[in-house]
């Protein structure tokens, strides 16, 4: 059941991830999360050069969803960095979890790998946002960044703490980080996901 309910959690988590990469600001708008800003969604009529200028000259800027929309551009920069380099960990976890679930192929061997990559990726995160802490202009994305990186630095001692018991304590300590990523860490809810 614990499984179960871990695999829908990371499934939740992976679509709004992905949720987060459309553009709110265009009517019709689908989430894309590899589309290129300003491009516009498939099956979406373009607006000819002769139709009323509305837009910005130069072209559509390419806001942040969600919260972050209220942030300066700086911090919207941190934001979506912070969601480019999270993404790995969040795929290094469902690849875990898959593993230990047995629909992904691998074993032990599988797991120590997937292992060693979550605690570098956990590592790089963690240092990603330690590294742009102090040229975060809003003070409440500041606070959630010094906040991450203490309960990253925590998970990362977890993870390493667990040894090799990898179908117990590591599966353990990777829910936790699926868990968490939606009750515990501050910098999604400030940069809207």
């Amino acid at each position: 059941m614990r499984r179960l309910l871990v695999s829908a959690v990371l499934g939740a988590a992976l679509l709004a991830t992905t949720a987060c990469g459309g553009n709110p600001t265009r009517p019709g708008a689908m989430p894309s999360p590899g589309a290129v800003a300003g491009s516009p969604a498939p099956g979406a009529a373009v607006p000819s050069a002769s139709a009323g200028s509305s837009a910005a000259p130069g072209g559509p800027k390419s806001p942040v969803p969600g919260a972050a929309a209220g942030l300066s551009a700086a911090d919207q920069a941190i934001c979506t960095g912070r969601r480019e380099v999270y993404q790995q960990v969040v795929t290094l976890t469902q690849r875990y979890v898959g593993l230990v679930e047995g629909r992904i192929a691998g074993g032990d061997p599988a797991k120590r790998q997937v292992l060693a990559d979550l605690q570098k990726a956990l590592a790089d995160y963690r240092d990603h946002l330690a590294r742009r802490v102090a040229s975060a202009v809003d003070q409440r994305l500041a606070g959630a960044m010094r906040a991450d990186v203490s309960y990253v630095s925590k998970r990362l001692t977890d993870v390493r703490a667990a040894g090799t018991d990898y179908d117990g304590k590591v599966f353990t300590v990777v829910d936790s980080i699926v868990k968490g990523a939606s009750k515990d860490q501050r910098v999604p809810a400030v940069c809207g996901g």
